[in-house]
């Protein structure tokens, strides 16, 4: 049932992405919620590049910062986990400076830092 919710989750966001316009911050939510499934999948290569597809967009206006730092984020935790540390250290230094510098709450600061952690460990 799991995986056949998953495929669910999958041809939803395929029509979702569809309906957006490549490089625009839509686009890259749902490039996002892609990447989180690929990766749930065990497909890694493809869950890093949606990545950091939805991070050129959002790196590309600082009004999108936030947004910016929690793909980083999320991108640190996937390289961390195929075992590329020194990139996940690269990024997740970044996220964590990122949230310090928009003073985000301690739990979205504190998964940073756990990212962060991790990597270096």
């Amino acid at each position: 049932t799991n995986l056949m919710q998953l495929e669910s989750a999958g041809a939803q966001l395929e029509r979702a992405i569809a309906l957006r316009t490549p490089g625009t911050p839509g686009y890259a939510d749902v490039l996002q919620g892609q990447a989180l499934l690929d990766w749930t999948l065990g497909r890694t290569d493809r869950a890093e590049q949606r990545y950091r597809e939805a991070l050129a967009v959002y790196a590309a206006d600082p009004v999108l910062r936030r947004q910016a730092g929690a793909v980083r984020n999320d991108l640190a935790a996937l390289l961390s986990d195929v075992g590329r540390y020194d990139e996940a250290v690269e990024h997740a230094r970044v996220a964590v400076a990122d949230a310090r510098d928009l003073a985000l709450e301690p739990g979205a600061l504190g998964a940073r830092l756990e990212n962060l952690g991790s990597a270096l460990q």
